[in-house]
């Protein structure tokens, strides 16, 4: 594979070297175009993995529309296009001619930003990993889409691989097997804590890397995929906790159903044990976030985790038991007759505990 490269056209030269040095870590290297004839390499070049990027301003977007140039990336095959515009005029008229064929970015965005959506557009070559095992495939940052989600997407897809998290002071890894977590490094924490700790960084970036799959890790995946059915019972056992939480938040101050949720928690280390790790805020929406391909097994033993909750809060309730709760929610039961495993739960009125 050739080494990727980035085709810079009327951009400031700060703007160029730092690329030029944060991109070369990566293998990819940077080309200045001299004149709007270099401009042809979008559409020459569109099999090879390269990646133009243009600032448009009012000197040179009437010598790009005269050229058509927005027209021709709709018509013609390219490579990826992005557009660094300040003026929201100009930007509306980008996308008004070009649709979703260029890639729209503030003039003014942060260097950051910009390396990331490069990083987004192109491969990485493995010798440019930390690991010849993996291949970066994503670049971003925690405060626009969180670890978490991510985590929970990777159980959906079954994706195998690493995250690296990382801000100015702290930097830990996440390795992912078929969409589950199983091992989690941030010194020498354990693997739960120091889940919690990457989770819950401030300023941090992340770095998606995936295990380079051979033929035998295909054909087993595409036997063994069943992402439909684990996604049902991911949103299942999620629904019954937030409903279980809200009915406690009318009789009992939120911070005591916290003390004893996190407490239930640490002491039912999850991670280790099952591959499933449990992510706990009461400011979320739902919140929890259950991370990791369930089972049925699993999936009981998260249920246990729920029944202790309950019983440690249900002096403050006027429901006898767990299964008298789970039996009570009608606004989900419908969901949970149609998932087989929670089927077979609820008819057995009883949750073993362990």
């Amino acid at each position: 594979m050739a080494a990727p490269t980035v085709h810079i056209f009327n951009v400031e030269p700060q703007i160029f070297s730092e690329l030029f040095q944060r991109l070369k870590t990566f293998g990819i290297s940077v080309e200045k175009m001299r004149d709007w004839n270099d401009l042809n390499v979008v559409f020459r070049n569109y099999q090879n993995y390269d990646c133009t990027v243009i600032n448009v301003d009012l000197g040179s977007f009437t010598p790009l529309l005269n050229a058509d140039f927005f027209t021709k990336v709709v018509q013609q095959k390219h490579s990826p296009v992005i557009a660094l515009v300040r003026d929201d005029s100009l930007k509306r008229i980008i996308e008004r001619e070009s649709g979703d064929q260029i890639h729209i970015l503030s003039a003014n965005i942060l260097l950051d930003k910009l390396v990331n959506e490069i990083l987004n557009a192109l491969p990485i070559l493995p010798e440019h990993t930390t690991d010849n095992r993996f291949i970066s495939s994503a670049f971003g940052k925690t405060n626009e889409f969180p670890v978490s989600k991510l985590l929970e997407y990777f159980s959906q897809i079954a994706f195998s691989g690493r995250v690296i998290v990382e801000n100015q002071f702290k930097s830990g890894q996440i390795f992912v097997e078929k969409g589950n977590v199983q091992k989690v490094e941030y010194m020498n924490f354990p693997s739960s804590q120091a889940l919690d700790v990457l989770l819950s960084l401030e300023n941090a970036s992340f770095r998606v890397e995936q295990r380079i799959f051979t033929l035998s890790d295909m054909t087993q995946y595409f036997a063994e995929g069943n992402t439909e059915h684990q996604l049902a019972l991911n949103d299942v056992l999620v629904d019954m906790f937030y409903y279980m939480h809200t009915h406690f938040e009318k009789f009992i101050d939120t911070k005591v159903i916290e003390d004893v949720v996190e407490s239930v928690l640490i002491r039912h280390e999850t991670g280790e044990k099952n591959a499933i790790y449990i992510t706990y805020n009461p400011d979320w929406q739902e919140k929890i976030r259950i991370i990791g391909n369930l089972n049925q097994d699993q999936a009981s033993y998260i249920l246990t985790l729920f029944e202790h909750i309950f019983d440690e809060l249900s002096t403050h309730t006027s429901l006898n038991s767990f299964a008298e709760f789970m039996d009570s929610l009608e606004e989900i039961k419908p969901y949970m007759l149609t998932v087989q495993d929670i089927q077979k739960m609820l008819e057995d009125k009883r949750v073993p505990v362990m």
